[in-house]
């Protein structure tokens, strides 16, 4: 009950849909506050306050009206996979400005407890369809089971597959190897592993070095690395991953850049609306991207969209991110920029000048980096490891 206490000194719940259960510490107990809103903006225009963040690791919670006419409203766990819903009778005299904090309080319990045992547990599945060179499709689902320690160096993420009317690996599958870099090549939709969801701050990565290439969190000097908060960000101010299949080639000169590869897979960042989960394999369209020089290596930077998001079919080119998404395009270059200086590093530098480079010249540099990758797989002792099994 502490540990509970102790977090909700720290709690706050921004808006995040129609009617949003506000939760802020007062020193003498929480506070409730709800709003009304006419359209519910895209993330990317909160994000300093990023709709449903709790500074705390707790899940939002959103206040759901009941029908027109019944004075009842549920308090639902809207992170939750199976929502368990709390169902308070409101008296005719009683608005959601009051709402007991008794209510609010088990709410809140709930989802902590939820969340404190979630890495624990398998996530709900990823389901891709893939088609095949002869126009046949296979149905994969895919899944997480997360070991260790969240936040510790001996967490690791791992992928499981389900795969329904084809033939392929199943079981534990490596998400460098094993999934496959397009979901439609056709159409150029290609599959993101998540590692890092939008606004959290552990920096994580597929570990290239282990067997099945799990997602563990990076370190330095024996610690786990967590990127700072640069102002006016709140951690990764996108869903941060890679594309499958792919590899910076660390021994070959990029001839656009000058600089060699930084021997990992591919990075993308997607600027949808959804907060993926870590581990997720999301369905993308490129759109452009930068040529971030990190520590003397060319570390490509995919600008990537969810091809289900609601304005996915809007966005087709960086002009096209500014028109939707005004000034995203600057505050994704800045953030690379920066985001090392608070650990004591000069700013990044970028090829180009830091310009985008547009999506025609994306597809090259991600065939070149899936020859790369097809090379590497061949090697009899490659530094990286290849092996797909335990």
């Amino acid at each position: 009950m502490n540990a509970v206490s102790s977090s909700l000194t720290s709690l706050r719940l921004f808006v995040s849909s129609s009617t949003t259960l506000g939760i802020r510490s007062s020193g003498m107990g929480a506070v409730c506050c709800s709003s009304n809103l006419s359209t519910v903006p895209h993330p990317h225009s909160l994000e300093r306050f990023p709709p449903g963040h709790i500074v705390g690791g707790v899940r939002p919670l959103r206040l759901d009206p009941a029908p027109q006419g019944k004075r009842r409203e549920r308090l639902v766990d809207t992170g939750s996979e199976n929502q368990s819903t709390a169902v308070t009778d409101l008296p005719p005299s009683t608005s959601s400005h009051s709402l007991p904090i008794g209510q609010m309080f088990r709410a809140v319990t709930s989802s902590l407890t939820s969340d404190a045992f979630a890495y624990q547990q398998k996530r709900p599945y990823s389901t891709v369809l893939v088609s095949g060179m002869s126009g046949d499709s296979a149905m994969i689902k895919y899944e997480t089971e997360e070991k260790g320690s969240l936040y510790t160096l001996d967490y690791r993420c791992y992928i499981i597959n389900n795969i329904e009317f084809a033939e392929g690996p199943q079981g534990y599958v490596s998400p460098w190897h094993d999934i496959p870099l397009y979901a439609d090549e056709s159409k150029k939709v290609f599959n993101m592993i998540v590692e890092i969801p939008r606004w959290t701050n552990a920096k994580m990565e597929m570990a290239t070095k282990e067997p099945l290439s799990p997602i563990k969190q990076d370190e330095k000097k024996g610690v786990p690395r967590f990127v700072h908060n640069i102002f006016p960000h709140h951690g990764y101010i996108w869903n941060y991953g890679a594309l499958p299949q792919t590899w910076e080639n660390n021994e070959h000169t990029d001839a656009e850049t000058g600089a060699k590869g930084d021997n990992d897979p591919i990075d993308v960042v997607e600027i949808g609306s959804t907060v993926h989960k870590r581990g997720a394999v999301v369905q993308v369209k490129v759109v452009g991207c930068l040529a971030l020089i990190d520590d003397g290596e060319t570390d490509w930077k995919l600008v990537a969209i969810d091809v289900t998001d609601p304005l996915a079919k809007d966005i087709n080119s960086m002009d096209d991110v500014e028109k939707i998404f005004p000034g995203l395009a600057r505050a994704t270059y800045e953030w690379f920029k920066t985001y090392k200086i608070p650990t004591g590093k000069p700013a990044n530098l970028f090829a180009f000048d830091g310009q985008y480079k547009d999506q025609a010249f994306c597809y090259k540099v991600i065939d070149e980096t899936h020859a790369f990758w097809k090379k590497l797989i061949t090697e009899p002792k490659p530094e990286l490891n290849t092996n797909r099994d335990l």
